[in-house]
């Protein structure tokens, strides 16, 4: 999240979007849920590390 509390993305596994083919894991951003495979800490890291460096 951004530090006014808006949301960059989240990665999810609590099963509350049923028609996403990867559930219960899935990927939330400001707009849209996505599929996504679980995930670890040094994955999100690594992603959060792209974000502020591109």
């Amino acid at each position: 999240m951004k530090g006014d509390g808006n949301l960059i993305f989240r990665y999810d596994n609590i099963p509350h979007h049923s028609e996403i083919p990867t559930f219960p894991d899935h990927k939330h951003y400001p707009n849209k849920v996505v599929e996504s495979e679980p995930v670890n800490l040094k994955e999100v890291v690594e992603e959060i590390i792209e974000l502020i460096i591109s």
